[in-house]
């Protein structure tokens, strides 16, 4: 069943930075670690998707993304 955001969880989503409660974004690196970095500028994209700012698109948590890519 797909996630759909409703309009409060999308306000707290989208002021998170500036309410003081950066987003953290979680993955599983290739040798089974978790991963965790601070995500300020994660923003709504849709009523399922959230968009967010990957400083280095070559680093790890890309990398984590596209060998893991959903939980199961």
């Amino acid at each position: 069943m797909p996630v759909v955001l409703t309009p409060e969880i999308k306000e707290l989503v989208n002021n998170a930075l500036a309410s003081g409660n950066p987003l953290l974004l979680a993955v599983v690196t290739s040798d089974s670690k978790p991963l965790l970095s601070f995500r300020g500028s994660t923003q709504v994209y849709s009523d399922g998707q959230l968009g967010l700012w990957i400083r280095k698109a070559s680093g790890g948590t890309i990398e984590a993304i596209k060998a893991i890519p959903k939980s199961p």
